[in-house]
C-alpha cells in the first residue's frame, strides 16, 4: 500500500509523511509518495550548465528568480521537486527558505527518460494543470533537450536538440543555447 501525505482529507501542506522520512528525493504525486533516484554526475553537470546559461536572465530587465531542486506544493496531494524552476520576479514577492513554494513556476526543468516513465507522465500532467508555461526536459544520457510550451490543449513541443546542436529555447530564446555546453561537454565553434 502506498504511503500517503497526512490524513486523507488534510489540507495542511505542512503535515509530515505518515510512515516515511521527508527528504529531497521524495515527492508526492496524486497523494502517493514517490522516491526519486539521486542525481548523477551528468545531472549535476546539466544543472550547472543551466545555471550558467540562465544567469544573465536573472539580472536583466524584469528579472527571473531560479531555484535548484525546489519543493513545489500544488495542493494537498502533489509536491514536486524538479531539477530547476524559475519565476518571473514580479510574480513572486518573497521566498521562504523553510516552506514549499505554492506559486506555480513560469519555467521548469525536469529529467526525461526514454521511454518516459509513469511518474514523469504524472509530473507533466501536474505541471500542465498548474499552468507552468515552459517545460524543458533534459536527458543527460542522450545529451538531449526537449522544450515544451503550455497551450490550452496541453504541452506543445517547440524544440528538440541533442549533441552539438544549438537551439533558441523558449522562454529564453533571445540567446542561443549550446546543448553540448549545457551538459558540460566541449563546445567548439565550427
Amino acid at each position: 500500500m502506498p504511503l500517503r501525505w497526512g490524513a486523507s482529507n488534510s489540507t495542511d501542506l505542512d503535515d509530515r509523511l505518515v510512515g516515511s522520512d521527508v527528504d529531497s528525493g521524495t515527492e508526492l504525486l496524486g497523494g502517493e509518495v514517490v522516491e526519486r533516484a539521486p542525481l548523477s554526475v551528468s545531472h549535476g553537470a546539466a544543472v550547472f550548465g543551466l545555471m550558467a546559461f540562465l544567469e544573465p536572465f536573472r539580472r536583466q530587465g524584469q528579472g527571473w528568480l531560479f531555484a535548484a531542486r525546489p519543493e513545489l506544493a500544488f495542493g494537498p496531494s502533489d509536491r514536486c521537486r524538479p531539477l530547476l524552476a524559475g519565476w518571473i520576479r514580479h510574480r513572486i514577492a518573497e521566498v521562504s527558505a523553510e516552506a514549499a513554494l505554492r506559486i506555480a513556476p513560469d519555467y521548469v526543468v525536469d529529467l526525461e527518460s526514454t521511454p518516459r516513465t509513469p511518474d514523469e507522465e504524472r509530473r507533466l500532467r501536474i505541471y500542465g494543470r498548474e499552468g507552468v508555461g515552459h517545460l524543458w526536459l533534459v536527458e543527460p544520457d542522450l545529451r538531449r533537450l526537449i522544450v515544451l510550451r503550455h497551450t490550452t490543449t496541453g504541452y506543445l513541443e517547440v524544440a528538440r536538440a541533442a549533441g552539438s546542436e544549438r537551439v533558441f529555447a523558449e522562454p529564453f530564446d533571445a540567446v542561443e543555447l549550446s546543448v553540448a555546453g549545457l551538459f558540460g561537454d566541449d563546445d567548439e565553434e565550427d
